[in-house]
């Protein structure tokens, strides 16, 4: 008695699966770019900007300037992302401290 073929189901070799994944959504591809245009921008502010602080006759060459400096620039940085919707660590922290400082005025 022959046996029918007709029913028998051969897998395809796992090792040759080749799994696709799916493309960035719109909204991701945004954020993305969004984060990309808002890091430039960034870093032509900050390099005219310690350009003319130099000029103008501040000491940009000290430790403590350029520590302060690269704080003041990621909070500027926060502050822009926060316009442009993408989230940053700095935010929290940058609504606290102006919260404090509305609270001295008061």
């Amino acid at each position: 008695m022959k046996t029918s073929t007709a029913n028998v189901v051969v897998s395809f070799p796992q090792e040759r699966i080749v799994r696709v994944h799916p493309p960035p959504s719109v909204r991701e591809t945004a954020k993305v770019n969004k984060k990309l245009f808002a890091d430039k921008m960034i870093e032509e502010i900050a390099g005219l900007l310690a350009g003319k602080l130099a000029v103008s006759g501040v000491d940009i060459s000290k430790e403590e300037f350029s520590q302060n400096y690269a704080m003041t620039i990621e909070c500027l940085r926060a502050t822009i992302y926060a316009s442009f919707g993408v989230r940053h660590p700095f935010q929290p922290i940058l609504k606290q401290m102006i919260s404090s400082l509305n609270r001295k005025k008061n």
